[in-house]
C-alpha cells in the first residue's frame, strides 16, 4: 500500500462553468484562463513535490466523467469525482484513494500562491495528526490530510462554501481522531482576491509557473483599475 495519495480537484473548460464569481470581474474567458494558469502552476509545483516526497502519488480529481481523457489533465493519473453533491463527490474520491493509500490529501486549484516550502511543511506536520487542514480566510480549507478514514456521513453532513465549513468539518473529525491546522492562506474567488494575488512577493521559493501567474494577475488588476477597464476590453491573451 502506497503511503500517500493526493487529489487536486478540478473542473474542465467547456464541460462546466468555471470561477463564476471571478468571471463577474474578469469576464468568463479570463476566469477560465485563471483556472488553467492556476492548474498549470499547481501541476509544476506537485511534480516538484513528488521528486522530494517519493511516497506521494498525485491525481487529478476531474469533475466531469466525459473529461477524464481531456489532454489538460494528462500530467497525472485521473480520478472521477462521481455524481451528486460536493459532499458525495468528496466522499467518492476519498474512498477511491483510501483503498490504496495510508494517507489521503485533498487540495483545491484556487490557492496557487502557496510556496513549495509551505507544502513541505504541511506534509510534515500532517504526520502528527489523524487529520490536518490548511485553512482559508473565508472559512474553508485548501489542504486536507487524513490518516484515518472519513466515513460518507461526515462528508455529507457539512455545508460547503460557507464561513463555517472548516470549523464544522474539524468538529466532526475531532470525534474520530486528533485534528490540527497549519498555514492559513486564501482562495482566489473574487476580483479582490486576484488583486491580492497580484501583490504577492515574487521571491520566497515560488516556482517560475507561480511567478508567471502572479505577473498575469498584476496585468489583469492594473488593466481593470484603469478608467473604463471592463472585462470585455481586456488585452489579448498571451
Amino acid at each position: 500500500m502506497a503511503a500517500c495519495g493526493l487529489a487536486v480537484f478540478v473542473k474542465t473548460p467547456g464541460f462546466s462553468p468555471l470561477k463564476t464569481r471571478l468571471a463577474r470581474t474578469l469576464g468568463s474567458a479570463r476566469a477560465v484562463e485563471f483556472h488553467l494558469r492556476s492548474a498549470f502552476a499547481m501541476e509544476a509545483l506537485l511534480h516538484r513535490l513528488t521528486r522530494l516526497e517519493t511516497d506521494l502519488n498525485v491525481f487529478w480529481a476531474v469533475a466531469e466523467a466525459d473529461a477524464l481523457e481531456d489532454p489538460l489533465w494528462r500530467g497525472f493519473p485521473r480520478l472521477g469525482q462521481g455524481e451528486g453533491s460536493l459532499g458525495a463527490r468528496l466522499s467518492h474520491v476519498f474512498d477511491q484513494l483510501w483503498q490504496e493509500h495510508e494517507q489521503v490529501i485533498f487540495v483545491g486549484n484556487d490557492s496557487p500562491q502557496v510556496s513549495l516550502e509551505v507544502w513541505q511543511e504541511l506534509l510534515q506536520e500532517s504526520q502528527n495528526y489523524s487529520y490536518y487542514l490548511g485553512l482559508t480566510e473565508d472559512g474553508g480549507f485548501y489542504f486536507l490530510s487524513a490518516r484515518k478514514n472519513i466515513p460518507p456521513s461526515v462528508w455529507n453532513k457539512i455545508s460547503y462554501s460557507q464561513s463555517t465549513t472548516a470549523r464544522a468539518l474539524m468538529g466532526e473529525l475531532k470525534v474520530l481522531g486528533s485534528v490540527g491546522s497549519g498555514f492559513m492562506s486564501y482562495d482566489v474567488d473574487e476580483g479582490s482576491d486576484l488583486a491580492r494575488l497580484a501583490r504577492e512577493n515574487r521571491v520566497g521559493g515560488l516556482l517560475p509557473e507561480q511567478i508567471d501567474l502572479i505577473n498575469w494577475a498584476q496585468e489583469m488588476s492594473e488593466f481593470l483599475a484603469q478608467p473604463g477597464g471592463q472585462p470585455s476590453c481586456l488585452p489579448p491573451n498571451k
